[in-house]
Order: structure tokens, then C-alpha cells, then sequence
């Protein structure tokens, strides 16, 4: 079960929704060591704060499930916080 959890529909090209994510994906990465690599529609995060976690695009709306580590669950409401000020802006 993830520690964050968020949905989002969407009405954008797939190919322009994921160069904004990609965006996405790098401020994460600045702001909490979270890495980011692309498996099709699926990109996966890791990192020292993030054990696993996915961010899946479909047809009509985005996903993103993160299990957070040891060190993440103390970050959990900033991570999820900043996820949840941007993920809005890279859809619209």
C-alpha cells in the first residue's frame, strides 16, 4: 500500500502530458533526491526518501502511488504537498 496516493484526470496529448511531468519529476528530484526513469507510460521514482513509487499515464488521467523509506515518512507532507501545489499546473 502506497503512503501517498494521487489522481488526476487530464485531457493533453500523451507525449506533451510527459514532457511537463518530466518537469515535475526534476523538481521533485531537486527539492527531495527523488530519481525519475520512463518505462513507456509509466515513470518510476526512487530515491533516499522514496522507496518506490510510480507516476502512470492514461488515457484520461495521471496516477502517482509512492511508498515513501524511512527518511521519506518523515517528509511525507511536504513531498505530498509539493506534488499536489504543481500536479494541478502541469495538467492545466
Amino acid at each position: 500500500m502506497s503512503d501517498i496516493h494521487i489522481e488526476r484526470p487530464h485531457n493533453l496529448p500523451v507525449d506533451e502530458l510527459r514532457q511537463r511531468l518530466d518537469k515535475l519529476a526534476a523538481e521533485l528530484s531537486q527539492k527531495f533526491g527523488i530519481v525519475s526513469s520512463w518505462s513507456g507510460d509509466i515513470c518510476h521514482l526512487k530515491g533516499s526518501t522514496v522507496k518506490n513509487g510510480e507516476l502512470k499515464i492514461g488515457d484520461s488521467d495521471v496516477s502517482i502511488d509512492i511508498t515513501l523509506g524511512m527518511m521519506g515518512k518523515i517528509f511525507k507532507k511536504p513531498i505530498e504537498d509539493g506534488i499536489l501545489a504543481r500536479i494541478d499546473d502541469v495538467l492545466s
